[in-house]
C-alpha cells in the first residue's frame, strides 16, 4: 500500500459543487474560477476527466483549493487530487499533499516558494513532464507577492477566530 492509499479523503472538509449556491456572489466566483480553469487540467494532460468536484477553501482573487475525483493521467496516479487556482500559478497536487484543503494549500505555498527561489538560479525546471523555462524575476515577484497576501489573510482570519 502506498502513502496516498493511507490518506482518507476528508469529504467533511469540502463542499460538493452541487451544494454551492450559483446565486451567491462568492460561491459564483469560485464556481466560475474552477469552470474557466477546468479545461487546463485536461489540455495539460494533468487528468483525463473530472468526475466529482468539491470546493475546499478560497480567498477571492488570491487562491481557491478544490478536491477532485478524476480519471488520472498517468493512470497509476491516485484518482483524488487537489487543484489549486491562483494568480501565482495553478497546480494539481495528489493526496500526498494531505487530506484537508489547508494541508493542500500549505503544500502549494511551499512548492511555489521553492519555485520563486529559482529566479536567482537561472535553472530550468519541470512540472510533471512539462519543461518550463527558467523562472524570471518578474514572475517570481508575482508569486511571492501573492503568497504574502494569502498568508496575511490567513493570519487575519486566525486572529479573528482567537478573539
Amino acid at each position: 500500500m502506498n502513502e496516498s492509499e493511507n490518506l482518507a479523503v476528508d469529504l467533511d472538509s469540502v463542499v460538493p459543487f452541487e451544494d454551492l449556491d450559483a446565486n451567491d456572489e462568492l460561491d459564483r466566483f469560485f464556481i466560475d474560477s474552477f469552470t474557466i480553469s477546468e479545461k487546463e487540467l485536461i489540455e495539460k494532460k494533468w487528468v483525463q476527466a473530472v468526475h466529482d468536484r468539491y470546493f475546499g477553501l478560497g480567498i477571492p482573487e488570491l487562491v481557491a483549493v478544490y478536491l477532485l475525483r478524476t480519471t488520472p493521467a498517468p493512470p497509476e496516479t491516485d484518482e483524488w487530487a487537489w487543484y489549486v487556482i491562483s494568480p501565482a500559478g495553478n497546480a494539481i497536487l495528489h493526496r500526498q499533499a494531505g487530506n484537508h484543503p489547508l494541508h493542500a494549500l500549505e503544500t502549494y505555498m511551499e512548492m511555489m516558494q521553492t519555485l520563486a527561489a529559482l529566479a536567482d538560479s537561472d535553472k530550468e525546471y519541470a512540472v510533471g513532464e512539462e519543461e518550463m523555462p527558467a523562472m524570471d524575476k518578474e514572475r517570481a515577484a508575482l508569486i511571492l507577492e501573492t503568497l504574502d497576501e494569502i498568508r496575511e489573510v490567513l493570519s487575519d482570519e486566525a486572529s479573528d477566530e482567537e478573539e
